[in-house]
């Protein structure tokens, strides 16, 4: 355990105002709020912070 390393994702929606978008930007908003305040991959898996490597991306919606 003391050697190993975990790699975990990471996603931060960003809410974009977009007049083509499917989607009305006050649930863009809700969605982004929900997302960022899910649990996290760590807390999750019992796995302390030192061996953790988060590679993220954001994505518009």
């Amino acid at each position: 355990m003391v050697e190993t390393s975990f790699f975990l994702s990471r996603e931060t929606i960003i809410p974009v105002a977009i007049t083509a978008s499917r989607m009305a930007l006050w649930r863009e908003h809700l969605f982004a709020t929900m997302s960022k305040n899910a649990g996290s991959l760590t807390e999750y898996f019992n796995i302390p912070p030192n061996p953790v490597i988060e590679i993220g991306t954001q994505v518009q919606i």
